[in-house]
Parts: C-alpha cells; structure tokens; sequence
C-alpha cells in the first residue's frame, strides 16, 4: 500500500519594515558602492534583514506597499521604484572588511489607473498601506518572478509583488524613489525570507 509523502514548506509570516521615514523623491537615496561600513538603512530606504545566519533558502518575497498624506492615486504617486540591494562581504589586502553591492532587483510598481477609491488598503504603522497591482522588471537588471493578478481588476485590485534570488547576500537592502509624489507618499515592503 503507497505511503503518503507530505512535503513541508517554509511558511513565515510576513514581516513589515514601516514606512521610511522621508518622502520618496525622484531619485534613490544613494548609489550602491562598496563600503568598509555595515549597510543600513536610511531615511527613504530601509534595512531588510540584517546578517543572514546562511543555512537558510536564498529566496526573498517582497511586496510593496505606500502611504501618504493624501488618497494615494495613480495621479500624485507617479512611477514607482523599489531597488533592491544585496551586500556580501570581503576583506581587502589591509584586512579590512569591505560591503560588496549587487543589484538584485529594481521594480517598477504602480496603482490601478481608477485610483484610491478602489485600492486595496490594511492599517499599518498607525495609518492606512495600500498596495500595488502591477510590477515590472526595470531593464538591465537580473530577472525576478513576478506575482501581479492574472487579472488587474481596477474595482478589487490584488497586491502585486516578487521573488528574488539573494544567493550568497548578507544583507538587504531597499531603496524608494517616485517620479511624481504630490501625496507625500513613503514606502515599506511587506517582506519574507523563504
């Protein structure tokens, strides 16, 4: 008689890195470089996880939410950007230890064209997140698998997010930028290591 085989999955909870602290601007915080300093985070980005133990899956499931002073729309949070940031470590010929940069991801997230009035939304952080229904792949940067709605109903949009490959990566890193933000729009990622 066949034995049933139950194949177990990991299944965190997803973590939620708070909105950063500025409004997201037209371009990144900084430009990923090598550094003799531990990589953080900032004031429009954010740190998402710290030291990797390294016995752990290299997947990261990322989804990007926004908030702002206003109804965020498709009209006032214009061209979003998530660039994602892993960092290994090595030590130079003095012994230093240096922070290696490498572009794992950058997309491109944006809200159904209809607007706030329809946008799927849950309280975080003591204010109101919404997310996104769609995300790209900027180009010239590694691909990523992609979850956006099969159908991106405009009257019950679905969250959109990815997952990426951070193989090797001590830590992570996520920076925001917009090319409009008339809402005072700041970002997070609801996020989890797999």
């Amino acid at each position: 008689m066949p034995t049933d085989i139950v194949i177990a999955t990991d299944q965190p909870n997803l973590a939620f890195t708070g909105f950063c602290a500025d409004d997201i601007t037209s371009a990144y915080e900084t430009t990923p470089a090598p550094t003799a300093t531990v990589p953080v985070g900032g004031v429009r980005s954010h740190l998402l996880t710290g030291a990797i133990a390294g016995n752990k899956p290299s997947l990261l499931h990322v989804i990007p939410v926004a908030t702002g002073t206003a109804a965020l729309t498709s009209s006032n949070f214009i061209g979003g950007c998530v660039l994602i940031t892993g960092w290994q470590q090595t030590q130079n010929t003095a012994g230093t230890t240096i922070y290696i940069p490498k572009v794992l991801a950058e997309l491109q997230v944006a809200f159904p064209a209809s607007g706030a009035g329809s946008l799927a939304n849950f309280p975080a952080s003591g204010t109101t997140a919404y997310w996104f229904n769609t995300v790209t792949v900027s180009a010239g940067v590694p691909t990523v698998n992609l979850y956006s709605p099969g159908t991106a109903l405009s009257t019950s949009p679905q969250l959109a997010g990815a997952l990426i490959d951070t193989v090797g990566c001590r830590w992570l890193t996520a920076q925001y930028k917009a090319t409009t933000n008339s809402a005072n729009g700041k970002c997070g990622i609801l996020w989890a290591s797999l």
